[in-house]
């Protein structure tokens, strides 16, 4: 028997080489369509958008050089929501950032893309001081360089060169709090400034419920008017005899208590108002504080930001709405205290020591200005997809 067998093989050896291949073919083949079914119909249940993209801490992976191209199953992994990503992207470590940080295309280029603070980050490469890193949200890839702020040089420059006998600047971006100053210690008569501090001052006394803004006051110019018509006034065309009239009626202490509330000193502040002392420094104290009430939901909020957007007598300008209030007292001082309504909001104050009115004096703080709203614009607003993260 067994030697028929040796010859039935040998005389048939090509079509039972040709069946065992088949059979071990046909072995493989069908389990693995049968396996990737399988494993299919658990992918799209657990991830609808058929995400693959993954970042992977290189310290978990045996062999990270051959990890682009495989699929790595990690605690941290990150997917991106992107059909077309089939990469693996390799992250160095995870940082947190606590101060505001820009984001650049590639490093060393001239204008970020966009700002993050007080968020991890993901590092993925680092190249001297640069950090090419992934943001939280998976929206922005950028480089950062933690030592990189916004750069001032040109507007020293620029000042420094329109200061003339005196010039004082402070910029404050809003959302941030980012601040540069220029000659911020020199001390001014305020002029009429002060007098968006003391309406501030009513308004929040009418919040409180201790002021009626409906009641009437009696003036020599105005008769008759209401307390709400006399902060109008006060305001928007810088009426002395406004100021003199609320003066009279709600006396100087608790004013003087409000500034001292505020972190202002007292002692700057004269008896009529209008005659008190200013640095920019101080100056910005008032700006924040009434930039906080506008925005904020008080009753007479809204009213008071009417009035200082309507202010008759502006020497700041923007291509945004402006609320502010200016104040001249020939010639020692030409001033204006502003919240420019920029995408991302900022506080702009110019005090100067000169006559005014003329059409230089027009033109330094129109050039001002605008060097201002550029220097927001390209450190400070940016797209809503790319923007900081804002508190």
């Amino acid at each position: 028997m067994i030697e028929a067998l040796k010859i039935v093989a040998r005389r048939n050896k090509i079509p039972i080489y040709v069946g065992i291949v088949s059979i071990v073919f046909l072995s493989n083949v069908i389990p693995f369509h049968l396996q990737a079914d399988d494993e299919r119909d658990v992918f799209e249940s657990t991830y609808d958008d058929a995400i693959t993209t993954t970042v992977a801490n290189p310290s978990e992976i045996e062999h990270p050089e051959d990890a682009v191209g495989e699929e790595i199953y990690l605690d941290d992994e990150i997917y991106y929501e992107d059909e077309e990503a089939q990469e693996i992207i390799i992250y160095l470590r995870q940082q947190f950032i606590s101060e505001s940080s820009w984001l650049f295309s590639y490093p060393y280029d001239d204008s970020p893309m966009g700002r993050i603070e007080e968020e991890d980050v993901w590092v993925l490469e680092e190249d001297g001081d640069w950090l090419k890193v992934l943001r939280a949200d998976q929206e922005m890839k950028g480089w950062m360089n933690l030592s990189i702020y916004p750069c001032t040089v040109h507007l020293d420059e620029l000042l420094s060169e329109i200061a003339g006998w005196g010039l004082s600047v402070h910029f404050e971006n809003l959302e941030s709090g980012f601040i540069y100053q220029f000659n911020a210690e020199m001390m001014y008569p305020s002029a009429s400034v002060k007098k968006a501090v003391h309406g501030l001052y009513i308004y929040r006394q009418a919040e409180e419920g201790y002021i009626d803004l409906n009641d009437t006051l009696w003036g020599v110019a105005n008769p008759n008017y209401s307390i709400r018509e006399f902060v109008s006034r006060n305001i928007r065309v810088s009426d002395d005899h406004a100021t003199f009239v609320l003066l009279d009626r709600f006396g100087l202490m608790g004013y003087l208590d409000f500034i001292e509330e505020l972190g202002a000193n007292r002692n700057y502040i004269g008896s009529w108002i209008i005659n008190s002392q200013l640095t920019v420094e101080e100056a910005s104290i008032f700006a924040r504080a009434i930039y906080e009430y506008m925005e904020s939901d008080g009753t007479y909020s809204d009213e008071f930001r009417e009035h200082l957007l309507n202010n008759e007598y502006p020497f700041i300008v923007s291509d945004y709405p402006v609320a502010s209030k200016t104040g001249w007292y020939p010639p020692f001082a030409w001033h204006d205290m502003a919240i420019i309504y920029a995408p991302s909001p900022y506080a702009l104050i110019i005090l100067s020591a000169r006559q005014g009115w003329s059409d230089r004096d027009y033109e330094d703080f129109r050039v001002i200005s605008m060097a201002f709203q550029e220097f927001n614009s390209k450190w400070f607003s940016f797209p809503d997809n790319v923007s900081e993260n804002r508190h």
